[in-house]
């Protein structure tokens, strides 16, 4: 609905491709500059302009799964932080 959701679904669709390449060649340094030069942006001007959690169900939905997908573009392969022990918990 909102141009910054359309363009975050774009991304995801043309560039995902070129980290997950190199997520896969252990190239991590150079995956997560990637991931972070071309998902920085969008990502601040998703969260800043669209409502992730908006009324309508099959929208919200829809939303959460962008997020997820960049999120599990990421985690799956290079830094799955729910992995990591707490502190307060060793």
């Amino acid at each position: 609905v909102e141009q910054q959701e359309k363009w975050l679904f774009e991304i995801i669709s043309s560039k995902s491709g070129k980290v997950s390449e190199l997520i896969e060649k252990g190239e991590y340094g150079k995956g997560t500059a990637v991931f972070a030069q071309v998902f920085a942006g969008p990502l601040h001007e998703f969260f800043d302009h669209v409502l992730v959690n908006c009324e309508d169900p099959a929208l919200r939905e829809n939303r959460m799964a962008l997020v997820f997908a960049v999120n599990r573009l990421y985690t799956s392969g290079l830094a799955d932080l729910s992995l990591l022990s707490r502190i307060d918990e060793e």
